[in-house]
């Protein structure tokens, strides 16, 4: 709904925030769906992970967050 409403209003200002015309391009549009789902995948394994974390270790919401692993440790220096 609120994708309505921003293309709604910017295809009518004199001078919009965004040019939709990006949007014709099939790599442009691409590449925004795929950041979409990317942040979206991240972010539900996030929730369900700490949702299953709480269920598994019947604990409350507070410490589950410090059961799940940093994921910065998860990315490992590659030498050229």
């Amino acid at each position: 709904m609120a994708t309505a409403g921003f293309v709604w209003v910017e295809s009518r200002r004199p001078e919009p925030l965004m040019d939709l015309r990006l949007f014709r391009r099939p790599v442009y549009s691409g590449a925004v769906v795929g950041a979409v789902a990317v942040f979206i995948a991240l972010n539900m394994t996030l929730l369900l992970n700490t949702v299953y974390l709480q269920h598994a270790r019947q604990g409350t919401g507070l410490p589950a967050p410090r059961w799940r692993p940093r994921y910065g440790g998860f990315t490992w220096p590659v030498p050229r």
